[in-house]
């Protein structure tokens, strides 16, 4: 009994033991409280700093998109900001100044020897393409189309040949006839003789087949006495006089296409990279009577210059001819240029 009775004293020993341990395992009421406030005061400091009124709803929609990296282009809250017109300010003017030159700048030279028999324009007039500017001394080549015009249309070659040709055939087929009357290689050589006449006919018809060929590269000649424009454009200079020999180095005239213009730049790749062909840019001009002009891009350099850190871009200016009494004048080629920003959708290029 006494040893039963200490086993079950010392079986509630331990027990009381085991409930101690565990009371000082389990948080009591207080520690969560703590633990609860202490939460609530860190996230408080991360959302907004002390002092500081936190914005909601569509405040809060706003500011969180303004927030956003730009990965795929303009800022969505400004879609604008990426635009190149926005770094002009931060660019010196003459980094944005360009030329523009004559669309086409053609030297007309001659295509062959000979004198200058006359001068069919004067400088500075406008011409159309394939316009005749220059003759020169043609008399020679005139016979010599004249010539093989003669020998294209003679028929008396192959009417010579054509009627040998039949009287041969005429004696092959008489000799056929006689049969045994005549011997074997009479027959044989009136056939040779046939076929010879025939032969010497198909010759006559294709020299004249080169005959007419031959006319037809004289008379291009002849019409090389007359020197046309190329293209329609204005005749800048005229280098040569009536009476001069010229070789076919020598420079007669020059024609400038001043419709459109192509202004040249070479910009900082910070704007240049920003422009797209076909886009329609605002330009201004020099001198004493300054204008705006709107322009085109035209390409786009792929290649920056590691030097200057600049493009080469190519703009074009719509620059029709005018009559002397009408204004604005058609702008000259050489003109100085300066970008000054995007222009509107519709070009019109004369914006004064």
């Amino acid at each position: 009994m006494a040893i039963r009775t200490r086993k079950n004293s010392v079986s509630a020993c331990d027990q009381g033991v085991y409930r101690t341990q565990e009371r000082h395992r389990r948080p009591g009421p207080h520690l969560g409280l703590c633990m609860l406030i202490l939460a609530i005061w860190v996230l408080g400091l991360g959302s907004a700093p002390p002092g500081t009124a936190q914005a909601t709803g569509p405040e809060a929609v706003s500011a969180a998109r303004d927030a956003e990296p730009n990965v795929s282009g303009p800022s969505r809250a400004n879609p604008a900001s990426d635009h190149w017109a926005g770094l002009i300010d931060s660019v010196q003017a003459r980094r944005l100044r360009g030329l523009a030159m004559p669309s086409q700048d053609v030297t007309l030279n001659s295509p062959l020897r000979g004198t200058i028999q006359d001068i069919l324009v004067r400088e500075g007039q406008q011409v159309e393409a394939d316009q005749p500017l220059v003759r020169l001394d043609d008399r020679l080549q005139t016979l010599a189309v004249q010539g093989a015009r003669l020998r294209a249309a003679s028929e008396a070659e192959i009417d010579r040949a054509r009627a040998e040709r039949d009287f041969a055939k005429l004696e092959h087929d008489q000799k056929v006839a006689a049969g045994d009357a005549v011997g074997r290689w009479e027959i044989e050589r009136a056939k040779l003789e046939w076929d010879r006449a025939t032969a010497v006919l198909r010759a006559a018809e294709e020299r004249r087949e080169l005959a007419a060929l031959e006319a037809r590269i004289e008379e291009q000649r002849l019409d090389m006495h007359t020197l046309r424009a190329p293209v329609a454009g204005i005749v800048e200079r005229i280098h040569a006089r009536p009476g001069v020999t010229l070789t076919d180095q020598d420079p007669i005239a020059r024609i400038l296409v001043l419709d459109p213009l192509e202004a040249q730049f070479f910009l900082p790749v910070e704007i240049a990279a920003r422009m797209t062909e076909g886009e329609s840019v605002l330009l201004g001009s020099f001198g004493d009577a300054p204008r705006r002009l709107n322009a085109e891009v035209r390409s786009i350099g792929r290649l920056v210059d590691s030097g200057s850190g600049t493009v080469r871009v190519v703009m074009t200016i719509r620059n029709p001819p005018t009559e002397r009494d009408q204004s604005p004048a058609q702008l000259p080629g050489g003109l100085a240029v300066q970008l000054i920003g995007p222009g509107p959708r519709t070009a019109d290029d004369r914006p004064d």
